[in-house]
Formats: C-alpha cells, structure tokens, sequence
C-alpha cells in the first residue's frame, strides 16, 4: 500500500477548481517533487492533501484511511505536517514558543523533543528567546520546518521552501531537508527550482494547468530535453 494516494482529484477555492482529475502516489520514505509554471496549481494541491481549500472530488487516503474532509489539526494527528510558503511561524512569539505550538497535539515530550531538534539545527539554539519577527528569512523557514518536525510526522508537505532566500541560506535549507529525508520521513516538495528539487527528489511530476503533464524518476525529469519547455510556457498554466 502507497503511504499517500491522490485519486482523481478535484480542487480549488469556493467553487473555483484550480487542481484537475490529479493521480499520484506517494511511498513510504520517498520525496516526490511536484515542479511547473507559476499558477499550475502545485502549492492547491499541497493544500487539497492537508484541507486548506476546498475538495470538490476525488478522493486523498493516506495510510489506507480517507482525509477529504478533515480539519488540518486532525490530518496532523494522522501523521502529515504541513509548511506554508509564508506566514510558516507566528512572529510574535520566541522561536521556544513557535516549537511549543508544533507540539500542540502531543504535548507531552516536547521539550525533549526540541533539544533534539535543537541539536539537528544548531543554528536555533542562540534564537530560542528571540521573537521569531526578528529571524533572517532563511532562519525562519528552518523554525518552519523545525516546528513542522515536533510531532515527528511520516510525511511532510514543503510548499516552497526556498523562496526569496539566498543561495548561502537555501543551501542550508536543502541540507536540512537532506537529513530529513535520511530519517525516513517521506516528503511531497513545491518548488520553483526544478532542478534542485529533482536532485532531491525520487520521482517528479509537472503540473500545467492543474494536470500532471508529465511524470517519472527524478534522474528522468532532469534529462529530458522538453522539460525547459514546460517553464518556458509553451503548455498553458491557470
């Protein structure tokens, strides 16, 4: 049995569909890199998977039990954790809080938990009094996906996560997400540098026009000579 299936997926914003008929699956332990034009409807479908938009049909099973129709808080419970491309920690509070928020389900052990995190990520261990307002954008989105690890999910969903940062600070981020993936976590990425999503990824899909265009191994993908094409708008996007 696939950890994610996505069958035949409907979804969008009120009545507006963005995400059309989508299949995919995803393994356990496998990074699925979901890369294309602007608009294509990537981070909706990232969002369909979690209920943050509305699913008109199809259905999303992860681990043989249905979500369509659940609330973020009990797909977390399930085992998914989610990071959005902005507004991915609360700024107000220490970056000690924002990880106290990601263990809002399973409070017990959290702080445990982040010493162990802390240890992953050494570079949040002099912020952890700080307000996460004041982080760089690169450290914000490693809090992110600090916060996204409390509950230790089996899968995480990245929309993004690299945007706006230098390349210093989305190296750093890449090599974070490296050590995720030797963990074993399974991870499903929205990224707009194809290339290095691929090179992390086993498989790959491109999305235009809230369809999947084309999908294969990752080596697959990067050695195809049409998939520039594709960024390049020759297919349609939303």
């Amino acid at each position: 049995m696939a950890l994610l299936e996505i069958d035949d997926l409907v979804a969008g914003y009120g009545s507006s569909a963005v995400v059309h008929g989508i299949s995919l699956t995803v393994d356990h332990a496998q990074v699925v890199a979901l890369i294309g034009p602007n608009g294509a409807g990537k981070s909706t479908l990232i969002k369909a998977i979690f209920g943050l938009c509305t699913v008109h049909s199809g259905n999303v099973v992860f681990e043989g039990k249905r979500l369509s129709g659940l609330r973020p808080s009990q797909i977390v419970s399930r085992g998914l954790a989610y990071l959005p491309q902005v507004e991915n920690v609360f700024p107000s509070l220490t970056v000690r809080e924002n990880l106290e928020m990601g263990a809002f389900l399973q409070p017990k052990g959290a702080a445990k938990r982040i010493d162990e995190l802390v240890e992953m990520i050494p570079d949040l261990r002099p912020t952890l009094k700080r307000p996460a307002g004041e982080l760089s954008g690169g450290q914000r989105t490693m809090l992110g996906l600090a916060r996204a690890l409390m509950t230790r999910p089996t899968m995480l969903l990245l929309d993004e996560p690299t945007a706006g940062l230098s390349p210093v600070a989305a190296d750093r981020v890449w090599n974070l997400i490296a050590e995720i993936v030797s963990s074993g976590a399974a991870l499903v990425i929205v990224e707009q540098n194809a290339r290095r999503a691929l090179e992390a990824a086993d498989r790959g899909f491109v999305l235009t026009s809230g369809r999947i265009a084309r999908a294969g191994g990752a080596q697959e993908l990067l050695d195809s000579d049409d998939i520039v094409e594709l960024f390049l708008g020759t297919m349609p996007a939303v």
